[in-house]
């Protein structure tokens, strides 16, 4: 018992940051909003409001509530580091380190298909401060964003997509040995102390599954080859089961090949209409996290019970970027309800 001890401090803030989330009756209050201005004054309201007059003007709209979220999750992220154990502070860190990860790809994106806009989706949760996300956001394109990340140990994550996206012009090589270095090494290092961290380790093996899986699929409606080199290690399909996926002739087969993980009845309905890989991808999403937040929740005196406390805010912001996107593009309330991911 003396092992746990060391998370009674953590188990007690987590559970108070856990009532600062948003109460339903305010996602309720901006879904039932008639736009996306009127969804901001719902968040003015809330913890929310107390950052968003310092980012205004320079940022209005649906892109004001961008940067708003972002920068409230990093600050929740930081909280997190402080309160937990010390022996545990560096598992924390390499997982934040996905947000790294997203800034990294959001700005590589965004320099190759020209776009300005990048700060707004910008959550700087991770190792990279904003100092050192602003000096990448100035450079002048993906070389540029490469050359700077040299030396350092996001130059070597990137550094096993370099070959590939120099040949073909394309960032998803770079994207995938991103993924792959991080989850990699992520499972390798979670230790388990206590039997209930073992819901933690399960979130991040079904992560690696649904990237694998989204990953094979994209591989096939582009036809592109060589797609075992990124598979990512340490998830439940192993690696007989990542080549009969590999193998199978469509989007569909995978599908169902996959059922006994994750059912996507849903997305493939979706996906038979419009043919995008993105339903797939957030469904899987939304089955990995809500499963985590109900297991983690209950754990007391353990990592899961911090981390689940991240789980819960990540989707808070998910929701809030949603709805106010939503409005901003006048989708009637019922289809932004569907997309909204509230676990019980």
């Amino acid at each position: 018992m003396s092992g746990r001890l060391k998370y009674g401090y953590a188990n007690a803030r987590a559970k108070a940051l856990k009532t600062e989330l948003l109460d339903k009756s305010i996602l309720e209050e901006m879904l039932k909003a008639e736009k996306a201005g009127d969804v901001l004054g719902v968040l003015e309201r809330t913890l929310y409001g107390q950052e968003m007059s310092s980012f205004y003007p320079d940022f209005r709209g649906a892109d004001l509530a961008e940067v708003v979220i972002g920068k409230n999750f990093a600050q929740a992220a930081r909280k997190v580091i402080n309160i937990t154990p010390t022996d545990k502070k560096e598992t924390i860190i390499t997982i934040l380190e996905k947000w790294d990860l997203h800034n990294l790809k959001t700005i590589m994106l965004a320099k190759f298909l020209n776009q300005e806009k990048v700060a707004p989706f910008i959550v700087p949760a991770g190792i990279l401060n904003m100092a050192d996300l602003d000096v990448l956001m100035e450079k002048r394109d993906v070389d540029g964003v490469l050359s700077a990340l040299e030396g350092t140990r996001y130059g070597l994550a990137v550094s096993g997509g370099l070959d590939e996206y120099r040949q073909k012009k394309t960032l998803q090589p770079i994207f995938n040995a991103m993924d792959s270095w991080h989850y990699g090494n992520l499972v390798k290092n979670i230790k388990i102390e206590f039997e209930d961290e073992r819901h933690l380790l399960n979130y991040f093996r079904e992560t690696i599954d649904a990237k694998n899986i989204i990953n094979i699929m994209r591989s096939k409606l582009a036809e592109i080859p060589g797609i075992s080199q990124y598979m990512i290690p340490g998830g439940n399909i192993r690696a007989e089961g990542l080549e009969e996926l590999i193998g199978a002739k469509d989007v569909e087969q995978i599908a169902g090949k996959v059922k006994w993980l994750f059912e996507l009845g849903e997305a493939l309905e979706e996906f038979r209409k419009d043919n995008s890989l993105s339903h797939f991808e957030e469904e899987m999403e939304n089955i990995t996290t809500e499963k985590a937040i109900r297991k983690m929740r209950t754990s007391v005196l353990s990592l899961s019970s911090v981390f689940s406390f991240l789980l819960m805010k990540e989707e808070e912001m998910k929701n809030i970027r949603k709805i106010i996107r939503g409005k901003e593009y006048n989708l009637p309330e019922e289809e932004i309800r569907k997309m909204l991911q509230v676990t019980e």
